[in-house]
């Protein structure tokens, strides 16, 4: 019975930081694992990187071909952002159709190299309704924020 009742609890935790469609990090277990790591750089005089992404079109393209293609591509786009980053990267649906990527001990020009990895394989996906493309911002701790809302600000002006 204790065994149960501990994996349920589990689970429970699970479903509540993890977005139901794509199977990443949610916003809210994003903007904690966010705030941990500027108290985390802070403290070591450490750099990390955030990225958003944002795919471009999508209303546009969800229209045109249907929510559950919209779905679809949601689904490739967070498959390709989780294999084009590390295990300790955070890959987070940040809302609707835009994604955060959290990078600890990386630079800017990483975050970028990682952005061009996923555009690279995203241009040779064969997706329901045609091709999409996603756009990208960078921000860098603490060349450019020392805060998390501060860095989120920063890379979705660079979008």
């Amino acid at each position: 019975m204790i065994a149960r009742l501990r994996a349920s609890r589990q689970e429970f935790e699970r479903l509540s930081v993890t977005d139901p469609l794509t199977g990443l990090y949610n916003r809210r277990r994003m903007m904690e694992a966010l705030e941990i790591e500027v108290r985390r750089s802070r403290r070591l005089k450490h750099s990390f990187a955030v990225l958003m992404a944002d795919v471009d079109n999508f209303k546009r393209y969800n229209d045109a071909h249907g929510h559950p293609a919209g779905d679809e591509v949601l689904k490739r786009v967070a498959a390709l952002l989780r294999e084009a980053t590390r295990d300790v990267d955070v890959v987070a649906r940040y809302g609707g159709e835009e994604f955060f990527v959290l990078m600890p001990e990386t630079e800017g020009e990483g975050a970028a190299d990682v952005a061009d990895r996923v555009r690279e394989r995203l241009a040779a996906e064969r997706l329901p309704g045609g091709a999409i493309t996603l756009s990208f911002g960078v921000a860098e701790f603490p060349a450019h924020g020392d805060t998390g809302e501060t860095l989120i600000a920063i890379a979705d002006a660079a979008l």
